[in-house]
């Protein structure tokens, strides 16, 4: 149950934050550092828990990617 917490959290959290961004500026830094302070904390607090080693650090990639896209392209235009 935990490990399906600290691995399926993550990637929902990298989901919402690429695929569905804030609207405004002061949302979307507040998506962007929520997120990354929960991977950073699971970085730090879980290892002994994550399946493999490198999981973080592919988290940590896949944050700042999502982060700095900026959301370009994943809203359908109304």
């Amino acid at each position: 149950m935990i490990l399906a917490v600290q691995v399926a959290l993550p990637v929902i959290l990298l989901a919402w934050l690429a695929l569905m961004p804030a609207r405004s500026v002061a949302g979307r830094a507040l998506q962007a550092s929520g997120t990354g302070a929960l991977l950073f904390a699971l970085a730090r607090v879980a290892l002994w828990a994550l399946p493999v080693w490198w999981l973080p650090w592919v988290y940590g990639a896949l944050w700042l990617t999502a982060a700095l896209s900026g959301g370009y392209g994943s809203r359908l235009s109304a």
